[in-house]
């Protein structure tokens, strides 16, 4: 499965060995830079449980779909959910989600929210991007689940990078966390 993993930005090359030691066959993707905040390591291991023991990884994600090519214009928005609507690794990054959290995995009534972090000039405000996300997965999703604002049983994260785009969900907690956040910045 792939993952993103968060930490401090320059820590990426560090959290890659720490990952290694904590599994050997995993396969790194790649990694960006958002915003200045943070590092994101993208990876492949079959042992997704074992990489949520990093000490260095702020957060991690199952990610459940990607893109090269979004759009930065108002097109894009279009493109973000269909993005959603056919992410492939959706049902497994649920699964894992559920795994590691102790989660239904989406059986029974879920509820869910989108949160949105962008990088770049774009024609539309992250908040019109995360209800393309939103609207994108509501026909997958079903009656079952509810969109909420805060509180949400799953974390969906889009993050945008340029014409980049990463749907995943988020595996870690607000108690694995290992930094207090200062602040909330609106979208």
């Amino acid at each position: 499965m792939r993952l993103i993993l968060h930490t401090a930005p320059g820590l990426d090359r560090l959290l890659w060995r720490e990952v290694r030691a904590l599994d050997p066959d995993a396969s790194r993707l790649g990694s960006r830079l958002v915003g200045g905040r943070n590092s994101l390591l993208i990876v492949e291991s079959d042992e997704p449980p074992a990489l949520l023991r990093s000490r260095l990884a702020e957060d991690a994600y199952a990610l459940a779909a990607e893109s090269r090519e979004i759009s930065q214009g108002r097109k894009g928005l279009e493109q973000i959910a269909r993005l959603a609507a056919s992410a492939r690794g959706w049902d497994d990054a649920l699964r894992l989600h559920a795994e590691v959290t102790g989660g239904r995995g989406g059986r029974r009534t879920s509820s869910y929210r989108v949160v949105c972090r962008a990088q770049g000039e774009r024609a539309y405000k992250r908040a019109e991007a995360a209800a393309a996300v939103a609207r994108g997965l509501q026909p997958r999703l079903g009656r079952r689940w509810r969109l909420v604002a805060e509180g949400a049983q799953v974390e969906v994260w889009l993050t945008l990078i340029d014409s980049e785009a990463y749907l995943a969900v988020r595996l870690t907690t607000e108690r694995q966390r290992h930094r207090e956040k200062l602040a909330h910045l609106p979208a």
